[in-house]
Order: C-alpha cells, then structure tokens, then sequence
C-alpha cells in the first residue's frame, strides 16, 4: 500500500486489510514522504502484521511501487491504494484462485467506484477470461490495479517501468500478459474511490503514458504507429469524430491493418482479438452514424468484419448484463 498525503482515507484502508477473512498476511505500508500525518497514522496500528517503511523523500509513485515490491515477503503480493479499501474476503478468494490456476501471473476483481462527492456507486465489471483481457489491452486496460493480486516472482522478475509517472500497471499488465495469463474474479473485492485529487483526474498527463503503453503492444502486434495514428487509435473508445467522412474510413483500413498485423505476430489472441476490434467498429459506426441508416449499413458492409458482428454484439450484451 503506497501512501502519500492519505490521512483522510488511510485508517478505512488499513482496516479493510485487517479485517479480512484470510488472516495470513503482512501489511506493508510504504509511505513516500507524506507531510501530513499518514505516517504516524500508519504506525498507530498496533499489529504484528503491520509493517510501514518510509521513504526519506518524496520518490514518486512508480519507485515506491517498486521498493514496496523488493520488500514485500510474501508468496503473493497484493495491492491497494490508500485511498481504496478491500472487501473481507478479497485476499481469500485471490489466493484460492492463484493456487487452482498456476497459468495465471496476476488476477484482479470487479470493483466499486464511489464517487466521494455525490456518493453515488457503480460496479466497474471487467472481462474476467485472460484471452478476452489480453484482446482489449491495445485500447484500455481491463483490470482495476487496486484490485490485483500477482506472483511475488512474477512481479519482483517484472518490476514497474519507473519511466512511466503514471499509468505504471497498465504497462506491468500488458508485459506480464506476453507469457502468462491474466484475469479477473467476476465479484466486487475492492471499493475504489474517485475524487478530485487523484492524479490522473488533475491533468491529460495519463492520457499520454497510457498512449505509450498502447504504442508499444501494437510494435509488438506488429504495426508502428505515426503519433496521429496513436491518437486517432485511443480516441477510437473514448470520443471518435467523424472528420468530415475521414475518421470511419481511416478507421476501416486502421482496424483491418491491425488485424492483418496480429494474424502474422499471434501476439494477441484470436479470434477474440477480430471480435473486439468488431465491437469497437460497430460502437464506432453507430455514434458516428446512427442518424444516417443508409451510410451505416454501408459502412457495416464495407469491411471484412462482418463474421465477427454476431459474437461482438454478444459480447457487448454480455458486458452490459454484467
């Protein structure tokens, strides 16, 4: 648990640590220079399994993740930010799965973002099956890191990339998904918090790394983006504009480049990988042209997609009914 500056959230995630179900654990709380008064909060628990370390300065995030991974003891490490906290049975139910599921490298779980202004709630539901999860990584990443559990070998062997400020998971996910399985429990297991002092919530700054992460899996898929591509790309998801007819057509030739490039690379797998990229065709021909019935069919007609619609509609009513 890496903390700095989270004396109002800090002792609920603690707690929640404690509290759970399976007993067998060390907390270990690295604080990374905090000026308030999370370090002395930290040590206030007065339990065996309660271990706090304290950076002499103020690191960053990504080297406190690491030296939190070189001290950690344990068989299985475990994360969640200090402003999160865990469901009892979280770090039960990850372990049982990890030890009848040796393939896998990390599982992570549903989550629950609570919004700390209005207090509203909604479930985050991710893929749970590691060939699904891996098919959607060159858009977004499908697991909730305050959520994981990973290998002690697997994670000390891969380390955080400290030249990612922020969105150091979703490149530690999509390197460990190159040689073992991922997944998810399909179970809330971890509450998460969203307010305005998170970091990536104060600046377009994790756009940009997560745009490298996504970058370097399509090297490996095998084709090399041009940065208006990469944009083009990871705004595909997110808020896809039509250019005056250029963005479905760029978007027609991009989808199917990236699928003549992983049909030779067999980086990601298939066909779930032809599936998503039909998903995103379809979310993406609808926004753009749902009030044009003839162009739509049009468009839907005009790729090699067309096998893939029936298990990409499937799909999205499965996400949906998640």
């Amino acid at each position: 648990m890496p903390v700095f500056n989270r004396e109002q959230t800090l002792r609920q995630a603690i707690e929640s640590v404690l509290g759970q179900t399976l007993s067998d654990f060390e907390l270990l709380v690295v604080d990374d220079g905090s000026s308030d008064g999370s370090r002395a909060l930290a040590r206030s628990f007065y339990d065996a399994r309660v271990r706090v370390e304290c950076n002499s300065r103020n690191i960053g995030q990504t080297p406190t993740r690491n030296r939190g991974v070189e001290l950690a003891r344990g068989r299985y490490i475990a994360m969640l930010d200090s402003d999160d906290f865990a469901r009892p049975r979280r770090l039960e139910r990850q372990v049982a799965f990890l030890e009848s599921h040796p393939a896998h490298a990390e599982v992570g779980s549903w989550v629950c973002l609570q919004d700390d202004r209005t207090g509203r709630t909604r479930t985050k539901r991710h893929p749970t099956e590691s060939r699904e999860i891996e098919a959607w990584l060159p858009w977004r990443s499908p697991i909730s890191h305050t959520s994981v559990m990973i290998r002690g070998e697997a994670l000390r062997q891969a380390r955080y990339d400290e030249s990612y400020v922020q969105c150091q998971d979703y490149d530690l996910h999509i390197r460990l998904s190159r040689d073992a399985e991922v997944g998810n429990l399909p179970e809330v297991l971890t509450v998460k918090r969203v307010h305005d002092g998170q970091v990536t919530r104060r600046s377009d700054v994790g756009d940009q790394f997560k745009m490298r992460a996504i970058g370097r899996l399509l090297e490996e898929v095998g084709v090399t983006p041009e940065p208006s591509d990469l944009e083009r790309h990871y705004q595909l998801v997110r808020n896809p504009q039509d250019e005056e007819g250029m963005g479905v057509e760029w978007a027609a030739a991009w989808l199917d480049g990236l699928r003549t490039a992983n049909a030779a690379s067999q980086r990601l797998p298939e066909p779930e990988f032809s599936v998503v990229v039909a998903q995103v065709w379809l979310q993406l021909c609808w926004k753009i042209c749902r009030h044009n019935p003839a162009r739509l069919i049009r468009e839907l007609c005009s790729t090699s997609l067309a096998p893939y619609y029936p298990s990409a509609v499937g799909a999205g009513v499965r996400a949906l009914a998640r």
